[in-house]
């Protein structure tokens, strides 16, 4: 590989290059603007478009056949603003599912949004399983160039954790830490 990234060969092979372009589809042949089109409903109950929507270098412990980011494909989101674009896109949705928002900054930060005493009482528990996809969605944004993103969004979720330690317990907190600094190692043990 040269100083200057991988050749377009090597991008336009690359599954998550090609499908957040628009030109690929997940492993059940949705695309991008499919999982874009979720309601709050589908994004609660369908457990296999977060690998799509926010990869990660590391293997999924929950499906084999999830998509990992490659180098070629953590160069181009850094090098092309329309990767990081549609990324922010992928981001906002989530958000909204989760009753939150980006601000218009800069600063960015995330805050809440009017749905969010209605929208938290589904994922604001204790074990939720709506952690795990914070975790990776903080380690996506911060591999694909959106640090500053996952930076707000741990802001928020520290402030929550404030306001709710019934609800999120200091080993999860500690754990979206090091996602955000972009660590990729599993949790810590209990």
């Amino acid at each position: 590989m040269s100083l200057e990234g991988p050749g377009p060969e090597a991008e336009s092979a690359d599954p998550i290059l090609l499908f957040f372009e628009g030109r690929g589809r997940d492993r059940t042949g949705r695309t991008f603007e499919d999982l874009l089109g979720f309601d709050h409903y589908e994004l609660e109950v369908d457990h296999r478009y977060i690998q799509w929507l926010f990869p990660i270098p590391e293997q999924s412990t929950f499906s084999a056949y999830s998509p990992r980011l490659s180098d070629v494909a953590i160069h181009a989101f850094r090098a092309r603003p329309e990767l990081r674009d549609q990324l922010t896109r992928a981001f906002s949705h989530i958000l909204d599912f989760y009753g939150l928002q980006l601000s218009s900054g800069p600063p960015v930060r995330v805050v809440e949004a009017s749905t969010f005493s209605h929208r938290a009482r589904s994922w604001v528990t204790g074990g939720n399983h709506n952690y795990i996809r914070i975790s990776r969605i903080l380690r996506s944004l911060q591999c694909l160039g959106l640090a500053a993103q996952a930076e707000a969004f741990l802001a928020f979720l520290d402030n929550l954790a404030l306001a709710r330690p019934d609800a999120i317990d200091p080993r999860t907190l500690q754990y979206w830490r090091l996602r955000a600094a972009g660590d990729g190692k599993a949790p810590p043990a209990p």
